[in-house]
């Protein structure tokens, strides 16, 4: 497996004439339910691949006021929450209108629908719905659930087996595991170790996990086994907080209500800088790549980008593509014991490099890097490394 690409609004075209080249690495495309017929042509270069189109299915965010549905046929009655699937008729029905779109699209793999999990009786209903889809779609398809929780609610070892037991159970192919608050570049030692600790109880019950929204986490969990693979978007799609996300879209729809021109706004284009792993503003960027004390510290060698040293801030996005699933191939290359030790020496390599630039080559309004949660990744690979030599 590897890495699954989340196709924003703006996304789908450099995506498929990067699918076009047939890339190792990237395994599949995650494309939003409401966007499928502007995402088509990507939908198609990812099937001549031969890669995964997961559909989005924007369930969680419909339970809640102030979300545009677009043209999405079950969000006729939204928002639509847990609180309207008392009833196994109503889940039942519910998981057919879920399924129709993705039926259409002529694939092999349906999404089920999910909802948050704050507690365990969410927990529970995300469980059954996955089930329910196995029961009336499992003979044809592959059927793969969502389980966006809390990430402190799965903290305890307990909810984490159970969890993981009632997937097993349900019968799924796979499950995307998202966990809130979760990614970025501030997050710290005991978060990360987390994470790794609810990755391993899904791996109990042998429960197949992409680990959805996220980058170097995501990359690391993949080099440990922890993982089949993670999922990013092409400039943002890097970080996973509900609530964060939630609370944008309930302020949006005040907005519209006072009658404010509120429509979404193009996300800020960012660079990732190559032997980092951290993506930074392109003006910051730009500036990076004139300096010629740092520039060929974080140049780039792949692909188009070897033709000039400030490639990744000409072409970004076909930058970001290639960076994500060369990382994979360079993984998959190492024998499986190597691949630990791989990780922390890259990153290593990443932390001299960001404390370079924060101690000589910031300039004007550059913000300093934060490299927190490399640094968090770095320990905890040490304590892995330390447990097996004295294991």
């Amino acid at each position: 497996m590897g890495v699954e690409i989340r196709i924003g609004y703006n996304s789908h075209q450099v995506v498929a004439d990067f699918l076009g080249a047939d890339p190792e690495g990237l395994t599949g495309i995650v494309v939003d339910a409401k966007h499928l017929e502007r995402h088509q042509v990507v939908i198609e270069a990812a099937r001549d691949a031969g890669k995964d189109v997961y559909v989005e299915t924007l369930t969680d965010r419909l339970a809640v006021e102030g979300y545009d549905p677009g043209d999405l046929v079950y969000a006729d009655s939204f928002p639509f929450g847990p609180d309207q699937l008392k009833s196994l008729a109503a889940r039942g029905e519910f998981v057919e209108r879920v399924a129709e779109p993705q039926i259409a699209l002529n694939g092999d793999v349906l999404v089920a629908p999910h909802y948050f999990s704050d507690d365990v009786e969410a927990l529970e209903l995300n469980a059954e719905l996955a089930r329910l889809t196995v029961h009336e779609y499992g003979a044809d398809y592959r059927v793969r659930a969502v389980c966006a929780v809390r990430r402190t609610l799965l903290a305890d070892p307990n909810v984490a087996r159970k969890t993981a037991q009632m997937y097993g159970q349900a019968g799924v192919a796979a499950v995307e595991l998202r966990l809130s608050p979760l990614g970025g570049p501030n997050e710290g030692v005991q978060k990360i170790k987390s994470t790794f600790d609810i990755l391993r109880a899904f791996g109990e019950y042998e429960v197949p996990v992409t680990l959805g929204f996220q980058g170097p986490i995501g990359e690391v969990a993949y080099a440990l086994g922890l993982v089949e693979g993670y999922s990013t978007g092409v400039g943002d799609r890097d970080r996973y907080d509900y609530k964060g996300a939630i609370a944008s879209q309930r302020r949006e729809a005040a907005a519209r209500d006072r009658g404010e021109d509120r429509r979404p706004r193009a996300s800020a284009r960012r660079v990732l800088l190559p032997n980092v792993g951290l993506q930074i503003p392109m003006e910051s960027a730009k500036v990076l790549y004139a300096d010629p004390g740092i520039r060929a510290r974080i140049a780039c060698r792949l692909e188009s980008c070897a033709v000039s040293v400030d490639g990744p801030t000409r072409k970004p996005r076909q930058h970001f593509l290639h960076s994500r699933a060369d990382a994979i191939r360079e993984i998959d290359r190492l024998p499986s014991g190597w691949r630990a030790t791989h990780q922390r020496d890259q990153i290593q390599k990443a932390i001299e490099v960001c404390e370079a630039i924060n101690g000589h080559h910031l300039s004007g309004d550059m913000k300093p890097l934060q490299i927190r949660t490399l640094e968090s990744l770095r320990t905890s690979l040490d304590q892995l490394w330390s447990r097996r030599r004295t294991a």
